[in-house]
């Protein structure tokens, strides 16, 4: 997924057009399908088909611009993956690397050495001819054999320096006896990727939901320029949540091997906090510099092509599958620098992900490219209104995080910092209508100054108290006095509350069942039981 431009023209209005109904529908609207099946092959070519039948060796299919054509026969394994016109994907076979292959070590049985009837295959590629006495989850112990009156050689080896060995007369998977990543991470070390990228296979299929695991996975795959494959395994440990600096740095990695630097600065901020995993910290940079992509090659080579992948990049981001969208927006961006609206798709999407700082300077870039037209206001307007929610939500992620740490909706987010409330209790012999402003002195207590009106058997009277409130997920107390003022007498009491309380989905307001108590303070002083229901307002955001 590297970049050549191939295409100057600029498109047509009718192709902005489409662009446009793309941005606002696609993406709004998850359930638009695919127009045709894509067949992605091992040699990274892309045919745009219509599968008729998935066998066990061969795929057949009609070219899509042809229907009434011809079926084409491809051979399975030449086919690394199959998405389908409804999203849905089959994969097959990893496609072809950009580095020069590695080529595998033989199954075949070994030939004795000096008597020595096992191997031992090793990560940096010194197989050790031996015989082997004892294998246990961690170390491998043999003894070589030597002619003449030279003593025999013992030696160890750890399990996570050895990709497989021959003993008892069969070969064995280092990984069967050892699950841990470090011989994954070894073998990316010595520079052995198609062995990393098998090895981490292998953990995956045993432990499908660790991030940091399946990010590390993507950066082997990078190294090994299977861009793709990759991006879906950032996708996949995104999905299941970030919560790790490593998955940022890897993430960042794997654009840096692509080429997308400025996404790179974005995903990864190395700091006091945030550091590069020790294992990888002196390898990375001489990887990067060896298999990072050299040359530019744009698949896009029509306008039709451009509107098929701008439809896919809408389609992926609205699946969720944020960093492959990112990877088709920035290309369709390079390609068409001045057009606004493939912007704004790009902008949704980093913001998705958590690249605030990214979408923000998308978002303006788009608002810059839109011309000072009377037919364009609206655009503007909008695209000026989503800068400013997209800054308001930068200022609730702390200084320096990094994106994906602090994922969050911008309303669940956005939490009250000061509230109103209005409600009131009536029995037979007391109504009362109260209200109450307050202002959050922490993340779920606020302190209220408290005013309302009440008429106690006829005999009205008002009351002014300050409280204190606290709530938890759905519950809410709070504790106060309240003086009252009726019939030229005042009165006071400590006011006790217990409730209910259900907030609507932005936060922004809820509905509160209180259970009041007024106990009377001072000889003579009543104390009254009443149930009051009434709402909350919440403005600004919770300290």
């Amino acid at each position: 997924m590297s970049i050549q431009v191939t295409v100057k023209q600029k498109p047509s209005a009718w192709l902005n057009a489409y662009l446009f109904v793309c941005t606002f529908i696609i993406i709004l609207f998850p359930y638009v399908s695919f127009a045709q099946d894509k067949i992605y092959k091992t040699d990274r070519t892309i045919i745009e088909a219509k599968v008729q039948e998935v066998g066990d060796a061969e795929i057949k299919y009609k070219k899509f611009s042809n229907l009434n054509g011809p079926i084409y026969i491809l051979k399975k394994e030449d086919v690394s993956m199959i998405v389908y016109e409804n999203g849905e994907k089959e994969v097959y076979n990893q496609v072809q690397s950009n580095q020069q292959k590695i080529p595998k070590q033989t199954m075949a049985s070994p030939v004795a050495v000096n008597g020595n009837a096992d191997l031992i295959v090793t990560l940096n590629g010194n197989n050790i001819n031996c015989t082997i006495d004892r294998v246990d989850k961690t170390l491998i112990s043999y003894h070589i054999m030597r002619r003449g009156l030279f003593p025999i050689p013992k030696g160890t080896i750890a399990m996570a320096q050895v990709i497989k060995y021959f003993y008892k007369q069969q070969w064995h998977d280092a990984s069967d006896v050892s699950s841990s990543n470090e011989k994954a991470r070894n073998l990316i070390l010595v520079e052995n990727i198609n062995e990393a990228i098998a090895s981490y296979a292998q953990l995956i299929s045993k432990d499908s939901t660790n991030a940091t695991l399946l990010a590390e996975d993507a950066y082997a795959l990078a190294i090994g320029g299977i861009y793709e494959a990759a991006l879906m395994r950032l996708d996949r440990c995104w999905r299941i949540g970030a919560n790790s600096s490593d998955v940022n740095y890897f993430t960042g990695q794997v654009f840096a091997l692509m080429g997308y630097n400025d996404i790179t600065n974005e995903i990864w901020k190395s700091s006091e906090k945030y550091k590069t995993p020790a294992w990888i910290a002196s390898k990375a940079p001489i990887l990067l510099e060896k298999y990072k992509t050299k040359t530019s090659n744009l698949s896009i080579k029509s306008r039709e092509e451009l509107i098929a992948n701008f439809k896919l990049a809408n389609e992926l981001a609205s699946q969720n599958l944020y960093f492959q969208s990112i990877a088709l927006f920035h290309e369709i961006i390079y390609l068409y620098p001045n057009e606004y609206l493939p912007y704004i798709g790009y902008s949704i999407t980093l913001e998705k992900t958590g690249a605030l700082e990214k979408s923000a300077q998308t978002t303006e870039k788009a608002i810059s490219l839109i011309e000072n037209k009377p037919e364009d206001k609206e655009k503007k307007q909008f695209l000026e209104q989503r800068l400013v929610y997209i800054k308001q939500k930068m200022t609730l992620i702390p200084s320096g995080s990094l994106p994906g740490l602090y994922q969050m909706k911008a309303l669940d987010a956005i939490r009250p910092q000061m509230m109103a409330y209005a409600g009131g209790m009536a029995s037979p012999s007391l109504t009362s209508l109260n209200c109450r402003i307050g202002y959050y002195i922490s993340g779920s207590s606020n302190a209220s100054l408290d005013f309302g009106i009440t008429n106690n058997s006829g005999a009205p009277s008002t009351n002014l108290g300050l409280s204190v409130y606290d709530r938890g997920n759905n519950f809410v107390y709070g504790t106060g006095f309240l003086m009252t003022s009726g019939n030229g007498n005042t009165a006071f009491y400590l006011k006790l509350s217990l409730g209910l309380s259900k907030m609507n989905k932005n936060r922004t307001s809820s509905f509160d069942y209180f259970l009041d108590v007024n106990y009377g303070l001072g000889k003579g002083a009543l104390t009254s039981f009443g149930l009051s229901i009434g709402k909350s307002i919440y403005f600004g955001k919770r300290k």
